[in-house]
């Protein structure tokens, strides 16, 4: 691996809050046997996938498309207001001065862009790389790379889920999975997270890491 240049973020569970948002998005669109299944396991799905929670709720990829489309479409066109995870902006900031930050999400642009304005942050990223599927996140990291003319050798993803995990594994990339995401501390190590960031500061401190070992 070359030094790195360029960190890519996840943007929903990593750099702001939207789990209780979308929840409850997901609730209001769910049938009956999906909301009593969410309901009943609201405080296990951290600790499960995705893909597990798919299946243990009978929710078929049909439904699961239309689910998001609801989800990306309350984000975009209602007023929900998604705050920053304690100490972000800070870390944020300090990458920046030394790093080109980018953003790779299911989350709009619009949504993105008008949320990191908000915190005054809008200048700290150089892309933002919007897709609507919630799989196949590997090759969305690859075109990212390809649109904005790095290589991934040069990178660093920081992402909270264990598809994250999947995903930069497949590419040989190196992950820093935070703990405060979708996924819990637990999910994140049985998926096969390397590096994992229990406070924000930490992110810091693992960059500086792969740099000396690179």
């Amino acid at each position: 691996m070359s030094s790195v240049t360029h960190i890519l973020f996840d943007f929903d569970g990593t750099l702001v809050d939207s789990l209780e948002v979308v929840v409850s998005i997901v609730l209001r669109h769910a049938s009956a046997s999906e909301r009593r299944y969410f309901e009943e396991n609201r405080n296990r799905l951290k600790d499960i996938g995705v893909r597990q929670a798919m299946q243990e709720s009978g929710t078929s990829s049909v439904r699961l498309v239309y689910l998001l489309g609801c989800v990306l479409y309350e984000l975009k066109t209602k007023s929900h207001s998604l705050q920053l995870f304690d100490g972000i902006e800070q870390v944020v900031r300090a990458l920046a001065s030394e790093y080109t930050l980018g953003i790779v999400s299911t989350n709009s642009a619009r949504k993105i862009t008008q949320t990191l304005k908000a915190h005054h942050l809008g200048s700290a990223f150089s892309f933002i790389s919007s897709h609507s599927s919630i799989f196949g996140k590997a090759e969305r990291i690859q075109k990212a790379a390809r649109e904005n003319n790095f290589s991934l050798n040069q990178a660093v993803y920081v992402g909270d889920e264990d598809r994250d995990v999947e995903a930069t594994k497949t590419l040989g990339l190196p992950m820093i999975a935070v703990a405060w995401g979708y996924n819990s501390e637990q999910r994140l190590r049985e998926a096969g997270a390397d590096l994992l960031a229990l406070q924000s500061k930490d992110i810091l401190t693992l960059v500086e890491t792969l740099n000396q070992e690179s």
